[in-house]
C-alpha cells in the first residue's frame, strides 16, 4: 500500500496534470506535468510517504477534461 500506479489514456493531445489532495484539500504532490498524446497510455508511479498514507484524492486535468477520484485505506 506505499506504491500507487496510474495509468492514464489521453482522450486529447496536449497538456495535462495528475495531482493528489488529502481530505482537506490541500495539495500533497504534483505527479505529473508536461505532454499526453491521444490514444497513448502515461504510466506514473508514486511512493507514498508514510506520513501521507491516508485517504487521498486524486485530479487529473486535460484540456477541458477532468478526472477525479478517492485512493482510500493507504496504511
Amino acid at each position: 500500500n506505499d506504491k500507487i500506479r496510474f495509468s492514464i489514456k489521453a482522450n486529447t493531445t496536449g497538456r495535462a496534470s495528475l495531482e493528489i489532495y488529502n481530505l482537506l484539500g490541500e495539495k500533497v504532490k504534483t505527479l505529473f506535468v508536461g505532454q499526453v498524446q491521444k490514444g497513448q497510455v502515461q504510466t506514473i508511479e508514486y511512493n507514498v510517504p508514510y506520513a501521507q498514507r491516508t485517504t487521498l484524492i486524486y485530479m487529473y486535468r486535460s484540456g477541458t477534461e477532468k478526472v477525479s477520484g478517492k485512493l482510500i485505506g493507504l496504511k
